[in-house]
C-alpha cells in the first residue's frame, strides 16, 4: 500500500469513527439517557478514551493510532464547544481554558509522534474556539475584548510556527498562514463595525 492509500484510509477511518461516536451520542440523547452535563462529560470521556487508545496502539499500528488521536481531539473540542454553546455547562472562560488545554495536548502529541495532522487539528480548534464560543454573543470574545483575542490568536499562531520550525511541517505552516489571514481579517472587520 502506498502513502496516498494509507493517508486516505487514515482520514476515512477518522471520519467514520467520529460519525459513529456522534451517532451513538445522538441515540442516547434522543432516548433521554443523558442530562446536559452528562452529555458533555461523556463526550470528553469518549474523546479522552480515543486519545488514550490511540497513544497505546500507535506503536504497533501508527496510522490507526494517529487516526484515533485525531478523532479524540476533535470529539473533545466539540464537547467543550457544546458544553458552552448548547448546554451552558461551561462559562466562556472555562470553555476557552478547555480549548487551550486540548490545543496544547494536540501540539504535544503531534511533536511526540511526528504527526503534522494532529497539530493542524489542534490549531484549527484553537483558532476557531473564540468564534464558536461567542456565536450569538455579538462577535469574537463574548467575554473578552478584541485586544485579548488578538493576543490569544497571535500566541497560538506563533506556537504553531515554533512547532513548524522544529519539525519542518509545511502543512502546519500553510494552515497557520491561512488562519492568520482569516483571523486578522475578521478582527479588522469587527473593528470597522465598532467604529461605524
Amino acid at each position: 500500500m502506498d502513502r496516498f492509500e494509507e493517508t486516505a484510509f487514515k482520514w476515512g477511518g477518522l471520519v467514520m469513527i467520529f460519525l459513529a461516536v456522534a451517532f451513538a451520542m445522538g441515540i442516547a440523547i434522543d432516548h433521554g439517557l443523558f442530562t446536559p452535563p452528562l452529555r458533555v462529560a461523556a463526550g470528553i470521556l469518549v474523546g479522552g478514551a480515543l486519545i488514550a487508545v490511540g497513544v497505546f496502539t500507535y506503536v504497533g499500528r501508527p496510522i490507526f493510532g494517529q487516526s484515533l488521536q485525531g478523532v479524540g481531539i476533535a470529539v473533545v473540542f466539540l464537547s467543550v464547544f457544546a458544553g458552552h454553546q448548547m448546554f451552558d455547562v461551561f462559562s466562556w472562560e472555562g470553555a476557552m481554558g478547555g480549548t487551550i488545554v486540548v490545543t496544547a495536548l494536540s501540539f504535544w502529541l503531534a511533536a511526540r509522534r511526528g504527526d503534522s495532522a494532529l497539530a493542524a487539528i489542534g490549531l484549527l480548534g484553537g483558532v476557531a474556539a473564540p468564534y464558536v464560543l461567542s456565536l450569538g454573543d455579538g462577535g469574537v470574545g463574548g467575554a473578552g475584548s478584541v485586544d485579548a483575542y488578538v493576543i490569544y490568536a497571535t500566541t497560538l499562531l506563533l506556537a504553531a510556527v515554533a512547532v513548524y520550525y522544529f519539525n519542518g511541517w509545511g502543512t502546519l505552516l500553510v494552515t497557520a498562514g491561512g488562519l492568520s489571514l482569516a483571523t486578522f481579517g475578521s478582527v479588522v472587520m469587527q473593528l470597522s463595525l465598532i467604529h461605524i
